[in-house]
């Protein structure tokens, strides 16, 4: 099939790196297809610096920077100690720690995340969407390189969404 890439998850009950990296290490190594590796804020922000170190020694060179979802069992998401409270931390530590050496790519809601929704029934007011993309501009400016969405609904909403931000 020839991916530009493969992602690799990083789930919120991962406390350590050593069989993530050895898969990515794998796929890119004997597969020649670049990895791009999850990097949620559940870790406290030394584990995350070494994380980081780590796969920078692996030679992967693209990480997905995401909040992460709550653990499992969790409704709601919040910061650990030490940690980071959102992608937007998450992406400046990445670029304050490694420069430019990482690809860093962000995610985006085109329908809007669903914590930015009024009302679980109804469809994003245009206040929610704006409050989403407010946040999706804020990742690109901390120094995304791009942006990715696991799935969409409607291309309109993201063709508008990609307009308004790139104005």
């Amino acid at each position: 099939l020839h991916p530009t890439f493969v992602t690799l998850t990083w789930r919120s009950a991962f406390k350590n790196e050593d069989l993530w990296l050895k898969i990515g290490s794998i796929v890119q190594a004997e597969f020649g297809v670049n990895v791009l590796l999850h990097l949620t804020c559940h870790l406290p922000v030394s584990d995350l610096k070494r994380i980081l170190r780590n796969v920078r020694e692996a030679g992967i060179r693209n990480i997905l920077a995401l909040r992460g979802d709550p653990p499992i069992g969790v409704d709601t998401w919040s910061p650990v100690e030490g940690g980071l409270k959102n992608a937007v931390d998450l992406i400046r530590l990445i670029r304050q720690e490694h420069g430019d050496w990482f690809c860093v790519a962000c995610a985006a809601y085109p329908e809007v995340h669903t914590e930015c929704w009024n009302h679980p029934d109804l469809p994003p007011s245009e206040q929610a969407q704006k409050v989403d993309l407010h946040r999706l501009k804020e990742k690109v400016d901390a120094g995304a390189d791009f942006v990715i969405t696991q799935f969409f609904y409607d291309i309109d909403i993201l063709d508008r969404k990609s307009t308004r931000l790139n104005s």
